[in-house]
């Protein structure tokens, strides 16, 4: 008897014979037990119950589903079985042999609708089956498996233009932070020392009046300063954002191209011509940090003391921005530079932000944060992971927000 075990990489066929050792085709891979039993020759004359459970273990699901669907066959006794065994045999032994190309192709020994090809001779079916199974099936499963990856792709784009939209329509429906800073400098005899916020007349509504929140620990001339460059940088955001989109809209145009691409694609090696132009997106390696982006600039943050020490002294170059929480506990936070471009002050802000975040300091209401170029880091001889020295560095007073 030949034993066909398709498993998928562990397939194998045996040659079963009775009282003797199995031969395989792959020699490392060994029949399973229960195979003797099934090499018996079973004699339907002389059928017996224990002989009646061998036949049956051959039985595949096309054949149950057969008889449970089609005879009476699960509700026979013994000697009724014995009976209508032989005419079931013989017919399974004339019949055709039917192929299906209906989700995963194979041959049945029974008619269904779903057939495409039938044949009295077994090694056709197996042909066709091979044919069938390698130029169609295979064929389908990759370009579905490309078609949902573009598609994942895609779906990623567009939630990140409809964000970045909703960003936009936030930021241009706030009120001016540089009116809000014209604002105070016209009102610089009306603000007390120490004031956290004030409630003036506003310049450009006249019945109405504004209030404006202040930092008490610094003058009203240097509030106003940081709302003038935070107005800047907003700017500078939503151009950013803008040129984001755009970008991912393009993006988007390409993957609807290669979609539509995949999906025309015939044949096998019509697929494997797109797979070499579509390249993958996915890294080879996880980092070992979390990232962060902003107006394409990429923010890393160390995980614990390791990956601190990975971060800024494997990943980190010479002219990147290094952060850190000032005199307390925290992970290292590196911006990777571009080119000779200068990094914005609000990604800047934003950086430090992070760094204040996954540090010991995270609870306070303001926390320094220091900065400086990566190549003014270095690692003290004998200390701990994630314990480095420090200059050049500047200090940046932030709100710690994740």
């Amino acid at each position: 008897m030949l034993l066909f075990q398709l498993y998928g990489r562990r397939s194998n066929i045996s040659l079963i014979k009775k009282n003797q050792d199995s031969q395989s085709f792959k020699s490392k891979l060994v029949a399973p037990n229960e195979s003797q039993s099934m090499a018996r020759k079973i004699h339907l004359s002389t059928l017996n119950e224990e002989t009646l459970e061998t036949l049956e273990k051959t039985f595949d699901q096309d054949i149950k589903i057969h008889l449970k669907n089609n005879t009476r066959y699960e509700q026979l006794d013994f000697n009724e079985k014995k009976k209508f065994l032989p005419t079931f045999i013989e017919f399974l032994n004339t019949t055709s042999f039917f192929i299906s190309d209906k989700g995963l192709p194979k041959i049945s020994l029974f008619h269904t609708e779903t057939h495409c090809f039938k044949t009295h001779d077994p090694i056709i079916a197996c042909n066709k089956l091979y044919k069938i199974f390698t130029q169609k099936y295979l064929t389908q499963q990759k370009k579905d498996e490309i078609t949902r990856e573009l598609k994942k792709k895609r779906k990623q784009a567009a939630n990140y233009i409809k964000k970045s939209e909703e960003k936009i329509s936030y930021l241009k429906e706030q009120r001016s932070l540089k009116e809000m800073a014209h604002i105070i400098m016209a009102n610089l005899h009306n603000i007390n020392p120490n004031d956290a916020q004030i409630v003036v007349k506003d310049l450009y509504h006249e019945t109405a009046y504004v209030t404006i929140k202040l930092k008490p620990q610094i003058s009203p001339q240097k509030n106003a300063e940081i709302l003038y460059r935070k107005s800047k940088n907003q700017r500078l955001e939503i151009m950013n954002i803008t040129e984001n989109i755009a970008a991912k809209k393009k993006r988007i145009e390409q993957l609807d191209q290669k979609i539509e691409a995949i999906q025309l694609a015939k044949d096998w090696k019509a697929v494997e011509r797109l797979i070499k132009i579509i390249p993958s997106d996915r890294p080879a390696i996880a980092l070992p940090f979390n990232t962060f982006s902003l107006a394409n600039y990429t923010i890393f943050v160390g995980r614990n003391n390791k990956s601190n020490d990975i971060l800024t002294f494997d990943y980190a170059k010479k002219d990147d921005l290094w952060l850190h929480v000032k005199d307390a506990q925290g992970s290292h936070v590196v911006v990777k530079k571009k080119g000779a471009q200068p990094i914005p002050k609000f990604v800047i802000q934003r950086a430090a932000e992070l760094a204040a975040y996954f540090s010991k300091r995270k609870t306070e209401n303001m926390t320094p944060v220091q900065y400086t170029e990566r190549k003014y880091v270095r690692k003290i001889k004998g200390s701990p992971p994630g314990q480095v020295a420090v200059m050049k560095e500047k200090v940046l007073l932030i709100q710690p927000k994740l």
